[in-house]
């Protein structure tokens, strides 16, 4: 899927097996590389699938790997 706010375009990629979130690249210069974001390591929390593990990489680089350790959801009010 391809979307764009304020002249950022965003690709987004989903998985066909199960629909989960692989990653996404952001490009906010039409000239330059997109920030590559990828998503893995999903596991269940309160009856959502959600990602434990982030890797970011900017043009040939890797920027960083970040590892979740724990989500905490809260309703709506």
């Amino acid at each position: 899927m391809l979307t764009e706010h304020a002249a950022v375009s965003t690709k987004w990629y989903f998985s066909l097996k199960d629909q989960t979130l692989l990653g996404f690249e952001v490009t906010v210069d039409p000239e330059g590389d997109p920030c590559e974001v990828y998503l893995s390591d999903y596991r269940t929390v309160e009856g959502r699938m959600l990602p434990f593990r982030m890797d970011v990489q900017f043009g040939n680089e890797r920027f960083g790997a970040l590892a979740v350790k724990r989500y905490q959801l809260t309703a709506l009010k």
